[in-house]
């Protein structure tokens, strides 16, 4: 999903899922991974949300960068739990009960300040120098930061039957890093991750970005976007 010049994105086996609308359809067991890319040319700082729960604060993403982020922070610069993505059984639901965010991931961020901008006329066409207040690079493009503290409005109640929950370790590490005065403007993005399908069936493979939906009744080949084959009608998830 693509707002503000910044890009959220369900990522499973290395590949980016499909969106459709704020939704993914993903197989229950899978780990998954959250990709943030940042395609303004100042940093920015994300707070990441799942299942209702501040997963990671204050994460920096570089200017014209991205990160992959693949576990839980849990207080641990060098190794922590993956993302894996199950099903809220009865006994899963009775244990921890049922929370309105469940299945939810919702990121928020803010851009760096601009400390001041040139307006320059040429031919009759407004151009624009940006400058940015320097604080030293982030030697990873990655880093903490827990100057800022972001409020967390969440959104509507979902229909997910799926939480997050640990999977196998990940030794992905974080370093501290510098970034600018934040604009006052909070950006954000939600995806709900859904674990059946329509008619309440498990889904059974991921929808990939790239990927083309084989019909099983008249075998034509539908584009990863479509729930529906453009043939026949039958549903594909």
């Amino acid at each position: 999903m693509h707002k503000n010049n910044f890009i959220v994105s369900i990522k499973s086996n290395g590949s980016v899922l499909r969106e459709f609308n704020d939704k993914v359809y993903i197989k229950f067991g899978s780990i998954y991974s959250i990709y943030l890319k940042n395609n303004e040319s100042r940093k920015a700082l994300a707070d990441i949300y799942i299942d209702g729960k501040c997963v990671m604060k204050g994460l920096i993403i570089s200017a014209n960068s991205y990160v992959d982020l693949e576990r839980f922070y849990e207080k641990n610069n060098d190794k922590g739990h993956k993302f894996k993505f199950i099903e809220k059984t009865e006994r899963v639901s009775a244990v921890r009960g049922d929370f309105p965010e469940d299945g939810i991931v919702l990121v928020k961020w803010r851009f760096e300040k601009v400390k001041y901008t040139d307006l320059t006329y040429t031919n009759a066409a407004l151009v624009y120098r940006s400058y940015m207040k320097g604080f030293g690079d982030v030697t990873l493009g990655t880093g903490l930061s827990n100057d800022v503290t972001l409020t967390s409005n969440m959104p509507t109640f979902s229909t997910s039957k799926g939480i997050t929950a640990n999977g196998e370790y990940s030794n992905q590490k974080f370093i501290s890093g510098y970034i600018g005065e934040l604009e006052e403007i909070e950006h954000t993005i939600s995806l709900e991750l859904i674990g059946k399908n329509d008619n309440d069936e498990k889904i059974e493979k991921t929808i990939e970005v790239k990927k083309s939906n084989i019909c099983p009744t008249c075998n034509l080949k539908n584009k990863s976007i479509n729930k529906y084959c453009r043939e026949c009608g039958t549903y594909l998830l």
